[in-house]
Parts: C-alpha cells; structure tokens; sequence
C-alpha cells in the first residue's frame, strides 16, 4: 500500500486492484530533519509535555502526529517518516496491521 511517499507493506491478503481506507495514529509517524515526505504544520494542539500536529501534505492530505512540544510551530516546514507502528489498512471491515517497508513475519489478519 503506497500512501503520502510511503509504503506500507500489510499483513493480510489485499490485492494490487484493491482500495484500502488507511489510518496512521499520531505515532504512527514522527518528525525528523529531512526526508522524501515533507508538508506544513497547519495545526498545533498542546498536550502538556507533548503536542499533536496536523501536517499537510501533497496537497490536501493531512497527516496528525504526536511530538515533543516545542517540536515545530504552525505554519513550518517539516519532515515526516514512519515509525514502524501505529498503522492500519482495511479494503473490508475487518483491519489490518501494517509495517512501513519491512516483510511481514506472518500472512494472516488479526482475529
């Protein structure tokens, strides 16, 4: 599954014809200095220590993380990358798991 500049390979038996819904939680993806998937901060909410952000990216899509709170200011460029976790895709009602660009260990959905 391709989403935002990043390939997510899931766990389970989508096809390449197949339409997923893909959902990151906010720690799903993280800031970092540079990389292929850039945006612009367009919401900043405080959660005490931390923050979540809303970055825009290609174009319309925006992407919430969670990150330290002094980690950026609304309106700045940044970088984002995934984490490894925190990621889900579904073609039917049932989610999958996914990993950013690593295989699998098992093929098969969660029960």
């Amino acid at each position: 599954v391709r989403a935002a500049g990043i390939e997510w390979h899931p766990r389970g038996d989508l096809k390449v014809a197949d339409e997923v819904v893909l959902l990151l939680r906010p720690d799903a993806v993280r800031l970092v200095g540079a990389s292929p998937l850039g945006g612009r901060v367009v919401h900043r909410r405080f959660a005490g220590a931390s923050a979540f952000y809303t970055v825009r990216v290609a174009g319309d899509l925006d992407i919430e993380i969670a990150a330290s709170a002094d980690a950026a200011r609304e309106g700045d460029a940044v970088h984002l990358e995934p984490t490894g976790t925190g990621a889900h895709a579904w073609c039917d009602p049932r989610p999958l798991t996914l990993e950013p660009s690593v295989a699998a260990a098992q093929d098969k959905r969660p029960e």
